[in-house]
């Protein structure tokens, strides 16, 4: 892989050329495949929660929806007095 070690007390280094490193090698054509095996295992695992918090969502914006339509009607003929009297 690269030229001889360095020796620094007990410690010995390496050098790579960056000409010669290969970072992403085979990346993109791995990911796809890897991409539809991480989901496909691990699906039935997370799918639950994911119908669960979206179920939650829908409820919680329906009911807060609701209650203010039931807010804006008691208060349609309410005066407001946004500063105290003095």
């Amino acid at each position: 892989m690269g030229g001889s070690g360095a020796v620094f007390g007990k410690q010995i280094t390496y050098t790579l050329s960056p000409f010669r490193q290969r970072l992403f090698v085979n990346y993109f054509k791995n990911a796809v495949p890897h991409i539809k095996r991480g989901v496909r295992e691990h699906s039935l695992a997370i799918v639950p929660y994911f119908v669960a918090l979206g179920v939650t969502v829908n409820w919680a914006n329906h009911s807060y929806h609701e209650d203010r339509k039931g807010i804006t009607k008691q208060n349609k003929n309410a005066v407001l007095y946004l500063l105290p009297a003095c």
